[in-house]
């Protein structure tokens, strides 16, 4: 048993129950990215794996048509992996009338990191191919590649999201009290936790996570974010060097039992039924999309949130990814409401291209980068579309120009530029971790 010398209790008492159901959305337009530092950018970069990534689109890349069997190897595939990475999946099954082979089942693979989460930073892609009479159509850039890509970064972030997903860094969304406890360094770390408990000895104990020192200084500006940006709070703890030979504890103390729930977290889906079966119309096309669009916007969410929130609320953005893997993709930003993510893209580019961890480029333009510092309207229609009508954020990822193998026999690996994929694979792992403030 320790003598106890010094002990400061802060207690903050913080309600996010009545701000949440359309400041869901509100919360995407506040969330900033963490920028990475030169290390982590570095990090992030060795973290590729093009064996891998060339062994899971040797298993995609095949004929992939609604109903065959090469349709139910991919989607087992990709459940299985998920799966087996400790990601929670779920699927959206339902049957639609088709032109051709008429009522068909749909099967849309949802994989989530942490399933608690109230907010998903989303990536998406097509896992069906197109159906070709003439000839057997393999779906590289349309959409195996893509595929592959999140895949592989599921696999070769593993460690980087085991990590956020285990440590629970963000706030719940239900009431809670945050406890900070000051402690001399001489203490053992485990003596705070037994002083803790003397001192909140009722409470239920979800959480404790152990920070770097922070100065008194800073507690008013942590009472702050707490209130109005807690997902940014605990990292100012994190950042600030030590003062006055004090630790600080952080004790995230939940009044719910039924387990933590983090703010945000990263969610992949595989759209089924993107493709025409005939002709492309409203209803023949994006069946997938269309089916889950609409499940997810009658389907309400109540935890911790106002009236008439809904599943499809949970989505901060909508990122699309097709048509990759061809050389030298030119990009564009489609939509002003996600042009500062675009930027994002353009600046981890740059970052990984200026510390030399971007092969340059395919072509051998000294000054080519993907994506370009323009927006357009180009008319697109894809996966987002059913989204973007019930007000979610998009970002379109797809080349423009589509590539010359676009819907041809050719669209096969002899169509993938390796370099490229690899490229690309690094800046939306740089993304990903600026969006989420991944701890690298």
């Amino acid at each position: 048993m320790f003598r106890l010398t010094f002990v400061c209790v802060i207690l903050i008492s913080c309600s996010f129950q009545s701000k949440t159901a359309k400041t869901l959305r509100d919360a995407f337009k506040r969330h900033q990215p963490r920028s990475l530092n030169a290390d982590q950018i570095l990090k992030l970069s060795a973290l590729s794996n093009v064996t891998q990534f060339q062994s899971v689109l040797n298993t995609v890349i095949q004929p992939r048509v609604v109903g065959t069997e090469g349709h139910e190897q991919v989607k087992q595939y990709l459940m299985n992996y998920m799966n087996g990475l400790g990601w929670t999946v779920e699927t959206d099954v339902f049957k639609d009338s088709t032109p051709i082979f008429g009522t068909l089942q749909f099967t849309n693979v949802i994989a989530k990191l942490n399933p608690n989460a109230q907010r998903f930073l989303t990536l998406a892609c097509h896992y069906d191919s197109k159906y070709v009479r003439e000839y057997t159509f393999n779906g590289a850039t349309d959409s195996a590649v893509p595929c592959s890509m999140m895949l592989n970064m599921a696999y070769v972030m593993r460690n980087v999201f085991n990590s956020a997903k285990n440590k629970e860094v963000y706030l719940s969304s239900e009431r809670v009290v945050i406890v900070i406890v000051i402690m001399p360094l001489s203490f053992h770390h485990s003596s705070p936790l037994t002083c803790t408990h003397s001192v909140i000895c009722s409470s239920h104990l979800d959480l404790t996570l152990s920070l770097s020192h922070t100065p008194l200084e800073h507690l008013p500006l942590l009472s702050f974010l707490l209130n109005h940006a807690p997902e940014r709070a605990l990292y100012l703890v994190e950042r600030v060097d030590k003062c006055y030979n004090l630790d600080v504890w952080i004790m995230l103390l939940s009044r719910r039992v039924n387990g933590f729930q983090s703010n945000i977290s990263l969610q992949f889906i595989f759209f089924d039924g993107e493709e025409a079966f005939k002709e492309w119309s409203d209803t023949d096309s994006l069946y997938g999309a269309r089916h889950l669009a609409q499940l997810w916007g009658n389907e309400p969410y109540s935890r911790g949130t106002q009236d008439r929130t809904t599943q499809l609320d949970r989505i901060d953005v909508l990122v699309l990814l097709d048509l990759l893997g061809a050389p030298d993709p030119s990009f564009f930003s489609f939509f002003p409401d996600t042009s500062s993510w675009y930027r994002v893209l353009i600046n981890a580019e740059q970052n990984l291209s200026s510390r030399g961890q971007l092969e340059r480029y395919s072509s051998g333009r000294p000054q080519q980068s993907y994506f370009k510092k323009r927006s357009m309207y180009a008319g697109i229609e894809d996966d987002h579309v059913p989204f973007m009508k019930r007000d979610v954020p998009v970002l379109h990822l797809i080349p423009y120009p589509f590539p010359s193998v676009w819907h041809k026999q050719s669209d096969n690996l002899n169509a993938i530029d390796f370099t490229t994929c690899e490229n690309l694979n690094k800046i939306f792992r740089v993304f990903v971790a600026e969006y989420l403030h991944l701890r690298v």
